[in-house]
């Protein structure tokens, strides 16, 4: 069959750089195109005009950078088409719109996915030659973990998801490009990567085009700075920021792309500024470039007798030209970029200037005005601490009328929060500073030999080990994640356990203690509860508070929030992330309910031989922390989250045996047949006088009196107490009250009712045999 325009068809989209030789009829083609590294896709569909003759329709498009195009395809201008026909063009080119755009959206879901995964891979320390010769440093980068010298950079929106990366390869790359946007299908548009941080008080967020120009103006003024990674991306990656900030200055840094026709990267950087109110810049080479592509600030910074101050001088005189000033940021929520921030710790000072007093500390509002947010230590800090560095004669209203402390605003105590996610838009301020420690592969089989060794009593032993794995790993994977479980590790003492569990302490570094009951019981617990992800308990709770302190434990495994009292600062309420492992070399470390299911309990075996926990502890000091750590961070956790329940144990049935009331305990020696007297329904203060018996043969100092004894019979599922009983026996009618157990029970034990008696019989029978069995077995 034969299309009259089937030829125009083809040579239109052979004209936008299609690679197409012929046409598939009434399907989606995606194709590449020629020169471009995102694919087209075009759709036609036969029509029979009027005249009889056929012809093609449809629509063709493509993607370039962030932004769609597209096209209809029609008969041609001298065919006339009826309205069906003209209609179904419509419907057909908005259909395909609709169907590349859905496809768009599922192929950028599963690059940012894809991205995801590989960021959290990388490690954030490493060497790159390219940024050795750029001449800036790693801000909010990672490095493969390879160490080949390759650095990616994350592409986010405002909320922090990570769309992509731009993946920069050093000089031993190969035939590979050094630059490639990763993975195919990622969506950049709108999105980019962030040099600094940014809050809601920032008064100016400085655009450029890519991360080196960014970072060597970032490392000139310590304004933020966001890489668009493209001239296109500029106005998106500003409109998104402007909604997302609207308070905030915006200045574009422009590419001079003055070998360009039409310098595309200073028309771009004004058409973004436009959209969002704000300004542009480019940079001004100072001496002739001789027709060298020397176009952006990087080219600037490295250029004869220039440096990064000259980018400050011109970047300071326009921002001073606007009216806008120049101003760094302070340190807020997302004060670290891919969970790290610096750890070097700033010198201390006994005085500072009023302009890096007022940097340094952010005031809160909390009602009295006596407390700052300290930027060096991410604590809170009494505002006498800033009057009290101050260089002698400034006052306190200098830091009134200071531009920063006006225009920056305060926050509220609740807008603290401690948020390694980095994810909780609630947190103004973060107290998370990143991780101290990294990973790094080496030796660990000690460790988990003793770790397995700790598991190996219970029948399930593979099962617990790998649980106990996981749990430890998903926090470390996925910072700030609060478990819904705890571990509770008792038996011998100088089994490793606590060896096991301190090395998790170090990995965790400043956000893990170790506590005991003092600990717990102390009103000021900010040394411990401030800014934690894991708490060691060893031997919590003595066996006299064991029951007092049941109740905080438990609020400390499973609240939501915990409340923070600092001495001599206000308390405030954080986001409980804590992760908690208990260990004791008790048989009875803490109580556990009967329905609990909170807890992995685990009873240690006896020791290994001694050379074993000596090879273990050189492990440990030899780089086993370091590889242990790097273990967990390897672990696949598919199928495992942090609601996954503990393995049943053993060691956790005793438990919870040993941590019933004396009451419970004797209803459940008493039903299963292991007490003296018969199961059957009695009288209600012969069952109670039954417990205190039993009370006083197994050593239980303090019985439950008889009102609570019987109110918990009552309340236990199937069982009828205070039943008024009108009994006959022996020729008097005498009322009682009885206890009847339930059915399977009586039937268990012998004493379930007979088809021959009736239940007053029965019943009555029942009271007197119970009441002979307590008189013939007293003590």
């Amino acid at each position: 069959m034969s299309w009259i325009n089937y030829n125009d068809v083809l040579n239109t989209l052979i004209s936008h750089d299609f690679i197409v030789s012929r046409l598939d009829i009434g399907v989606m083609k995606r194709v590449k195109r020629d020169g471009h590294s995102q694919k087209a896709w075009y759709v036609v569909h036969e029509i029979t005009l009027d005249d009889g003759r056929h012809a093609l329709i449809g629509s063709f498009g493509y993607w370039l950078g962030g932004e769609a195009y597209s096209e209809k395809i029609a008969p041609g201008a001298d065919i006339k088409l009826n309205k069906d026909q003209l209609d179904a063009i419509k419907k057909q080119h908005a259909e395909a719109q609709k169907r590349e755009k859905l496809k768009r959206a599922a192929d950028a879901e599963k690059a940012s996915k894809m991205a995801t995964v590989a960021w959290y891979k990388y490690t954030p320390e490493g060497e790159s030659s390219y940024l050795n010769r750029k001449g800036v440093r790693a801000h909010g980068l990672k490095f493969a973990p390879s160490g080949n010298g390759t650095v990616a950079v994350p592409m986010k929106d405002t909320k922090g998801k990570v769309w992509g990366l731009q993946i920069i390869r050093g000089k031993d790359r190969g035939t590979k490009l050094e630059k490639e946007y990763w993975p195919k299908g990622l969506n950049k548009k709108a999105h980019f990567h962030l040099c600094g941080s940014v809050t809601g008080q920032t008064p100016t967020i400085l655009i450029a085009e890519g991360y080196a120009t960014g970072a060597s103006i970032y490392q000139s003024t310590d304004l933020p700075v966001a890489v668009a990674f493209d001239a296109g991306n500029l106005q998106p990656v500003a409109e998104a920021l402007h909604k997302e900030y609207p308070r905030a200055h915006i200045l574009i840094c422009a590419d001079d792309d003055y070998l360009s026709e039409g310098n595309p990267g200073c028309a771009a950087a004004e058409k973004a500024a436009l959209a969002v109110g704000g300004a542009w810049i480019k940079p001004a080479f100072q001496f002739d470039r001789e027709g060298k592509k020397l176009t952006d600030f990087n080219d600037l910074a490295n250029f004869e007798n220039c440096s990064e101050s000259t980018i400050r001088v011109q970047i300071e005189d326009k921002l001073t030209a606007l009216g806008w000033g120049l101003h760094a940021a302070p340190q807020a929520r997302n004060a670290s970029e891919g969970g790290r921030v610096s750890l070097e710790r700033k010198p201390a000072v006994s005085m500072m200037e009023l302009d890096d007093a007022v940097a340094r500390f952010i005031p809160l509002d909390d009602g009295t005005g006596k407390y700052v947010f300290d930027t060096w230590t991410h604590k809170i800090a009494l505002k006498d601490q800033m009057f009290a560095v101050l260089v002698a004669g400034t006052k306190s209203d200098d830091v009134k009328r200071h531009y920063i402390w006006q225009t920056r605003g305060a926050y509220y105590l609740d807008e603290i929060g401690f948020d390694p996610s980095m994810k909780d838009p609630s947190v103004k301020l973060n107290t998370w500073t990143g991780w101290e420690m990294q990973p790094k592969a080496g030796e660990c089989s000690k460790i988990l030999a003793t770790l397995e060794h700790l598991c190996s009593k219970e029948k399930n032993s593979d099962e617990i080990l790998w649980w106990i794995i996981k749990w430890m790993a998903y926090p470390l994977q996925n910072a700030g994640a609060k478990m819904g479980s705890a571990i509770i590790l008792h038996g011998p003492q100088g089994t490793g356990k606590s060896l096991i569990f301190r090395i998790l302490a170090s990995i965790y570094g400043r956000y893990s203690t170790v506590i005991g009951n003092r600990g717990i019981e102390d009103k000021f617990n900010a040394d411990w509860a401030d800014s934690k992800l894991f708490i060691l308990a060893e031997e919590v709770a003595t066996s006299a508070d064991k029951w007092n302190i049941k109740n905080e434990l438990k609020e400390l495994v499973t609240g939501e929030t915990v409340r923070v009292n600092p001495k001599n600062v206000a308390a405030y309420s954080q986001k409980n992330q804590m992760n908690v492992a208990f260990l004791s070399n008790e048989d009875m470390p803490l109580p556990l309910e009967g329905d609990d299911r909170r807890h992995l309990v685990v009873y240690t075996p006896p020791c290994l031989a001694r050379e074993h926990y000596s090879d273990a502890l050189d492990e440990r000091d030899n780089g086993g922390i370091a590889a242990f750590y790097h273990f967990l961070m390897n672990v696949d956790l598919t199928g495992f989250n942090r609601h996954t329940p503990p393995p049943k144990t053993e060691a956790k049935n005793n438990l919870i045996e040993m941590s019933l009331p004396s009451d419970r305990r004797f209803i459940k020696h008493w039903t299963t047949g292991e007490t003296k007297w018969i199961v059957c329904p009695c009288k209600t203060m012969d069952l109670y006088h039954a417990y205190r018996e039993w009370c006083k043969e197994n050593g239980e100092p303090w019985p439950r009196s008889s009102g609570v004894f019987l109110g918990m019979v009552k309340n236990i599922t199937g069982w009828v107490a205070f039943r008024k009983h009108e009994t006959g026996l022996d020729g008097k009618r005498t009322q009682i009250t009885l206890v009847i157990p339930p059915a399977d029970i009586l039937t268990r034990s012998g004493y379930a009712k007979a088809e021959d008696k009736t239940e007053s019989q029965w019943l009555s029978e029942c009271a007197n045999y119970f009441s002979g069995d307590l008189e013939k077995n007293k003590s």
